[in-house]
């Protein structure tokens, strides 16, 4: 297992793709710092551009990723692993931990330069600090399942091509799924149906033709009607729902990204068990799958 990982982490950090992916994540931190600097003297931990490398990362390991097991599969090497002693668990476990590492470089690829530029231009309170720590293991975790993902998909489908459109397809639909919960859940419970009108200083309505040329002139709202909305979720639907954005990777990302940190331990928890999930079939069905 040593020789594996060690041979695969340097043919990994001997990849310019590599490289390149992590100047793709400075270069997103620099030009978010950047986009926040001109509307604000300021960056804070308190702005939810802190965790958009919970998206980036693992769109970015999405393209990398098949692209370093993928050149194995191709070229035979994969099998030549088996063939001097290696077995297919620990060929298994060696791409999913290297994968997993690449992954959180990526992330420590954004997250370091905004930290740097956080501690720049201001100075974090003890409860800026408080959420840095308890949202850190949640983010870092949301890769890792992502990169469980990838290598299940690089290693049973031998065709190079079809994997990493593998990867990249799943990254976003896993990303547009949680966006998908999150606006669900925010359906309004009721419509409510009303128009506005222009009202004088003595609150009568007027025409718009027929505004003073001095004087005060305000906007009314006045309701007409209320109904029930038939896309709010209710009962055991919603629950299912508030379940699946607490559950899922997407719906992680899209909750740290708005700062929700509400029972981030029982989403640090679902990634786990979603990674041993998911790790767990994969190895059995690379045990099973024939590499000739």
């Amino acid at each position: 297992m040593r020789k594996l990982l060690s041979a695969d982490f340097s043919r990994a950090f001997k990849s310019r793709v590599f490289w390149i992916s992590e100047f793709l994540m400075l270069l997103c931190s620099l030009l978010v710092m950047t986009m926040l600097l001109q509307t604000s003297s300021e960056i804070t931990v308190y702005s939810g551009s802190l965790f958009l490398y919970t998206i980036a990362a693992p769109i970015v390991a999405s393209v990398l990723v098949p692209l370093l097991i993928g050149k194995e599969t191709a070229n035979g090497a994969l099998r030549n692993k088996l063939i001097v002693g290696h077995t297919k668990s620990a060929v298994y476990g060696s791409h999913l931990i290297v994968s997993s590492v690449i992954s959180l470089l990526l992330e420590l690829g954004f997250f370091l330069p905004y930290l740097i530029g956080v501690l720049l231009t201001s100075k974090p309170d003890h409860d800026g600090w408080m959420l840095l720590l308890k949202t850190i293991p949640c983010s870092f975790l949301i890769p890792v399942v992502f990169s469980s993902l990838f290598v299940l998909i690089c290693l049973l489908i031998k065709n190079r091509s079809l994997s990493a459109a593998g990867c990249v397809l799943t990254a976003f639909l896993v990303f547009f799924a949680g966006m998908y919960i999150k606006i669900r859940l925010q359906e309004e419970e009721f419509i409510t149906y009303a128009y506005w009108s222009m009202v004088n200083e003595n609150g009568e309505e007027i025409d718009f033709q027929d505004m003073p040329e001095s004087g005060t002139v305000t906007e009314k709202r006045t309701e007409v009607e209320r109904k029930p909305n038939p896309n709010y979720l209710r009962g055991t639907k919603r629950k299912v729902f508030e379940f699946l954005f607490d559950f899922t990777p997407g719906g992680q990302m899209i909750q740290l990204s708005m700062l929700d940190t509400d029972r981030l331990g029982q989403k640090s928890a679902y990634s786990l068990l979603l990674f041993a999930a998911v790790t767990g079939a994969g190895i059995l069905c690379f045990r099973k799958k024939n590499l000739e």
